[in-house]
């Protein structure tokens, strides 16, 4: 299909997000436990089976997993907030995070940012974002006469990729192909994936940029030791910039 704006930044997600610093148990709980305000059964949650499988993957054990599901009422809910920042030049930050107390993890968030940028109004840094579903398959799963089927439950874009062979989401590395999804039928093009044998590399909704932004070297080195910090963050999930 035709070229998006949005690849060029989708293997920076993956990289600062996964294969760098990786996500820590009690981050990938943090986001079973906010699926889990939908219902507790997997089968009629598709966020929740995400949620879980992401979580057995990242080395969270079943029992782990069947503990949370069995004293979901009884936890104090943790909610899904999205901070927005500004960077030196032009960059914008949105960082997802999963919380049982939003002031505290703003203000954490508000000081690791005061050497670097600003926090911005609600929706100043947002509205330069799109949230879309990212899934990578292997491309030797890939058949072109998925195309038509899954356009019809919400698929925007694909294209082949080999940039991620290398340290990549795929076990082993290798060529994939990469889907953009509207964030609302992610887990409509899943299930038709899954419903056809094929089992993503890598899946997750991701803030990608409208317009990618150019910088110099040194303030994407500078950009990423501050998406490092907020990853250190117990509550934090997913950091996401609009540099190309």
């Amino acid at each position: 299909m035709s070229g998006h704006s949005h690849w060029a930044t989708i293997k920076r997600k993956k990289a600062s997000n996964d294969a760098k610093k990786g996500q820590t148990l009690s981050k990938l709980m943090g986001a079973v436990y906010v699926a889990l305000r939908f219902g507790t059964n997997p089968a009629n949650n598709l966020s929740l089976k995400s949620a879980i499988e992401k979580a057995k993957t990242g080395g969270v054990t079943q029992d782990t997993i069947d503990r949370a599901l069995s004293r979901a009422a009884e936890e104090k809910a943790l909610e899904e907030v999205v901070y927005e920042v500004y960077g030196p030049s032009g960059i914008a930050i949105l960082i997802r995070a999963y919380t049982d107390n939003n002031n505290r993890t703003f203000n954490e968030i508000k000081h690791m940012v005061s050497n670097y940028g600003k926090m911005a109004e609600p929706g100043t840094a947002k509205w330069l974002f799109e949230e879309k579903g990212v899934i990578a398959i292997a491309k030797t799963d890939f058949q072109e006469s998925f195309g038509d089927e899954l356009i019809g439950v919400g698929l925007e874009d694909y294209r082949e990729d080999d940039s991620m062979k290398d340290g990549g989401p795929a076990e082993g590395g290798g060529e994939e192909v990469i889907l953009i999804t509207d964030p609302k039928s992610f887990f409509e093009v899943k299930t038709v994936l899954e419903k056809k044998g094929v089992k993503a590399t890598f899946d997750e909704l991701q803030f990608l940029p409208k317009n990618a932004v150019e910088i110099s070297e040194n303030d994407k080195e500078q950009l990423q030791k501050q998406i490092d910090k907020f990853l250190d963050n117990p509550d934090v999930s997913q950091v996401f910039s609009n540099i190309a």
